[in-house]
């Protein structure tokens, strides 16, 4: 499974405990249905996460991400689901998302 994703991250400070992070998200090698959770250190956050938010498609243009379950300030969590851009339709179970990267935007500790 490509989870945790390997991300591409650029902090950038924005208070003392503060870092606003862009990362790129890689897809699983198999899509569970329901959607895939994230720990905030994939995203070089280890305290926690306040916000996450998909900045554009897949790399292949077919594909984006919505992100779910981030329940409270600092979550160690979050979900993303994938769905096809064509369709708005939640990929398929079992669908091979390893080639496809969605940049995320990320504020967190």
């Amino acid at each position: 499974m490509a989870f945790p994703p390997q991300v591409v991250t650029q902090a950038v400070g924005l208070a003392s405990d503060l870092n606003l992070k862009l990362s790129d998200l890689t897809g699983p090698l198999s899509y569970v249905t329901g959607g895939v959770t994230i720990s905030a250190s994939a995203l070089g956050l280890s305290s926690g996460l306040y916000f996450v938010s998909p900045m554009d498609l897949s790399v292949s243009g077919t594909f984006y991400l919505r992100v779910f379950s981030i329940s409270a300030p600092k979550a160690k969590t979050f979900k993303v689901k994938w769905f096809t851009a064509a369709t708005n339709v939640e990929v398929g179970n079992g669908t091979n998302l390893s080639a496809e990267k969605v940049r995320v935007l990320a504020l967190g500790v």
